[in-house]
């Protein structure tokens, strides 16, 4: 199975420090790559998932079921070292009619700075054909600015919304703190 990369350029220590102290020479910096991995939930990994969610803990026979789901949930990995994961489902009204994003989480200290929460979203996106379904959808917390404004970069909108997804997705009318994004694929 392929296992989606991204490279992103992160100045060293020693660079930083370099940009830190103006001279009147000029220098020349380099740059190391990182590499943005998502993989599967494994037995061997479960324990990560609760410290990545923190302070939101779950049980063990969900972090089970996301272990079976098999490609609708990952983990994202920087340097090798997990700090992010996404939970999809197929959203069912009488058949499959869309992919939902139910969980997005980065650990605090990677969150917004690398991209992460966009290669998981970019991932959500990208399955929606291979599990033969037309729409990817995210719900957002309204005061949650970051989240809608990277939705709305990969092309998630509120017009997107059919009536079926409405119904299937059971957001109550009077709930007003939740954005229901969509994008079709």
């Amino acid at each position: 199975m392929d296992i989606p990369t991204r490279t992103l350029s992160i100045p060293t220590l020693k660079e930083r420090d370099s940009l830190t102290t103006m001279s009147a020479t000029t220098t020349t910096t380099t740059t190391k790559k990182v590499q943005i991995k998502l993989d599967n939930l494994t037995a061997n990994n479960l324990g990560i998932f609760n410290r990545i969610t923190s302070p939101t803990e779950y049980p063990d026979s969900y972090l089970q079921q996301r272990k079976d789901s098999g490609e609708l949930c990952k983990y994202a990995f920087f340097s090798e070292v997990p700090v992010g994961v996404i939970v999809t489902e197929p959203i069912v009204n009488k058949s499959p009619i869309a992919l939902k994003v139910s969980l997005l989480k980065v650990l605090d200290a990677y969150s917004w700075k690398f991209d992460i929460e966009k290669e998981l979203l970019q991932y959500a996106v990208d399955l929606c054909p291979k599990r033969h379904l037309s729409s990817c959808v995210i719900l957002v917390n309204k005061n949650d600015l970051k989240l809608l404004e990277l939705a709305q970069e990969l092309g998630f909108s509120a017009e997107n919304v059919n009536k079926d997804l409405q119904t299937a997705l059971a957001v109550a009318a009077e709930d007003k703190e939740t954005v229901v994004l969509c994008k079709s694929v």
